[in-house]
């Protein structure tokens, strides 16, 4: 994400190379990677990190760093970045974590975030939907009620005052894209 902004700010050419090169590297080998080995019985694993949740929040900076380069690479740069990273990503995320991708919860809405996001910058229409509304896009899970659910009416966050600063950025960096 530093260096998609950097790029995007002063034109130099050589933070979009680092963007494409890192995500090319990525996506040489993330197909092959099975669950990270430090994982805890307590939460999903992921296959970056030991547990899924990172997963989704390194996602989440990953696609805007992304999005900031995405016309400076060819067209055969960004279908192995896309077939070989994104969709692998995603599917693990929004069908092999299903539990966490329909979780009510903060780990949940960073899951939904990175889907969302994710299918906003590949123009995928359905990961978005199934972002915002569930699943099974029955609007029983998902970001629209992870809004409603997980703030009380005057707006306090229910997970506590402790863990604001890290559980309301999905929401705002998620709420944003949908908004442009």
């Amino acid at each position: 994400l530093a260096c998609g902004t950097a790029y995007q700010i002063t034109k130099e050419k050589k933070y979009a190379e680092f963007v494409k090169n890192i995500l090319l590297d990525y996506a040489s080998q993330y197909e092959r990677w099975p669950l990270h080995p430090a994982q805890k019985s307590s939460n999903p694993a992921g296959r970056i990190f030991w547990q899924n949740l990172n997963d989704c929040v390194w996602q989440v900076y990953v696609i805007q760093g992304y999005d900031l380069v995405y016309d400076y690479l060819s067209s055969q740069d960004r279908n192995i970045i896309e077939q070989h990273l994104f969709i692998p990503i995603v599917k693990f995320l929004m069908e092999d974590n299903l539990e966490t991708f329909d979780r009510i919860h903060n780990h949940g809405t960073w899951d939904v975030a990175a889907v969302g996001m994710t299918g906003y910058v590949l123009h995928k229409r359905e990961w978005v939907e199934k972002a915002l509304k569930g699943s099974k896009e029955d609007e029983k899970t998902g970001f629209l009620v992870q809004i409603n659910q997980l703030f009380s009416p005057d707006g306090y966050y229910t997970e506590g005052p402790y863990y604001q600063r890290y559980a309301l950025l999905p929401f705002l960096v998620f709420a944003k894209t949908v908004n442009q």
